[in-house]
């Protein structure tokens, strides 16, 4: 049996036929299964050890070339300093005894994520000085996504923040990539109901409310990039006060408090929700990061600035 880490429960155990094949190309040797996907075929992502660097790596393993094949695609094109990425094909694994062909493909290896490291820290919270580093590093990722890729994240939220001991972070979760200027397709209550809390509680208004597309108002379409702004705020937020601006509970809704959340960001949007307002403890948290988590939590998706003129706040 290997560890298992989600979000719910760090010491869940599964099994994995990989358990037969411990150590891959003579080179790749497996030490704990991250995360799993049961569809056949589905891809495994593991960390490793590579025996030639010395070095531990991340890889993502499958059966089926050409799933594998759709998750490697955003890894390699959007490869970026603050990005987790890769520079590798994908490889072709001699197969084990009883096994199918292997497929792998390696990205860069982070220690821990941001979910993880406040859940541990001291009521859920960050010293400001680490909070900015991590906005100020994820906001140039966003820049480069928005306006060199034209392409928008789409699930800002700590479980895709990648942070290693020595500061380096990384944002990760390229599955949700979408055309920064597509318009935001309006969340159904029964899809609501169904989705990861976590997920939902960095969603933006604009998910919740009633979607027309006027003909002759093309202004009205919101779009993704504008929702990634919002889920930076909710981040930052979370990260300074180890709360969320919104809702009292930070890791899980049931179905009934899931609706009850949208319907009161339908109305935030409408400009009749409550106000943001700022806990008196920690009383160390800037005005700079207040006046931040204002402009990215804004109502209306227009008012939001864009990641380059956030960056250029922290100047």
């Amino acid at each position: 049996m290997v560890c298992f880490r989600n979000e719910c429960n760090d010491n869940m155990m599964i099994a994995s036929p990989l358990n037969r094949a411990p150590v891959l190309l003579d080179r790749y040797t497996l030490l704990e299964l991250l995360s799993t996907k049961n569809n056949p075929g589905g891809i495994e992502h593991w960390i490793a050890e590579d025996s030639v660097t010395k070095r531990k790596i991340s890889l993502k393993i499958s059966t089926n070339q050409k799933l594998l094949a759709l998750e490697h695609a955003p890894y390699k094109l959007y490869k970026n300093i603050n990005i987790v990425g890769t520079d590798q094909e994908i490889i072709t694994v001699p197969p084990p005894p009883g096994m199918p062909n292997l497929y792998l493909f390696t990205l860069d290896y982070v220690d821990r994520d941001l979910q993880t490291i406040l859940y541990e820290a001291k009521n859920g919270q960050l010293p400001a000085f680490q909070a900015r580093e991590i906005t100020f590093r994820l906001c140039h990722a966003l820049h480069y996504l928005h306006d060199e890729e034209k392409v928008a994240h789409c699930d800002i939220r700590p479980a895709n923040v990648l942070l290693s001991a020595s500061m380096d972070i990384r944002l990760t979760g390229l599955k949700s990539l979408q055309n920064r200027r597509n318009a935001i397709r309006h969340i159904k209550p029964h899809e609501v109901q169904l989705m990861d809390t976590r997920k939902l509680m960095y969603c933006a208004p604009e998910y919740f409310g009633e979607w027309t597309f006027p003909a002759n108002n093309a202004a009205e379409t919101t779009t993704f990039e504008s929702a990634d702004i919002w889920s930076l705020g909710i981040l930052l937020y979370e990260m300074l006060y180890g709360l969320h601006p919104f809702l009292d509970a930070i890791f899980e809704l049931n179905a009934t408090d899931k609706i009850k959340y949208g319907e009161l960001l339908a109305l935030y949007r409408e400009q009749n929700g409550p106000p943001i307002e700022f806990p008196t403890s920690p009383n160390t948290v800037p005005e700079f990061a207040k006046n931040f988590i204002r402009q990215c939590l804004a109502p209306n998706a227009f008012e939001r600035p864009r990641a380059l003129r956030l960056l250029e706040g922290f100047v």
